[in-house]
């Protein structure tokens, strides 16, 4: 599994940003799969994908997700809480 933030999402899918999307589409072959990806950046990423390429934009980040290739994670509550109270404050 890989940490993926919006910008390679969005340049996985857009063609159009030849330097981008070759960077991209090259570093997906060599990476651990799946994608791991949170609710925000998918979010952002499909509405992107939207506002520039229409919905094959949106469709083809769908279709990472349907194969597996691409995941949405979500913390439980119970995680969460976790995860802060691990972290100390900076100030008092």
């Amino acid at each position: 599994m890989t940490l993926c933030d919006t910008g390679p999402l969005y340049a996985l899918l857009d063609a159009g940003q030849a330097q981008n999307h070759a960077r991209c589409t090259v570093a997906l072959a060599h990476i651990v799969l799946p994608l791991a990806t949170t609710w925000p950046c998918f979010t952002e990423a499909t509405y992107l994908l939207g506002r520039d390429l229409g919905y094959p934009g949106q469709e083809g980040l769908w279709q990472l997700r349907a194969s597996g290739q691409a995941r949405r994670h979500t913390s439980s509550h119970h995680a969460l809480r976790f995860r802060l109270k691990s972290f100390s404050p900076c100030c008092p």
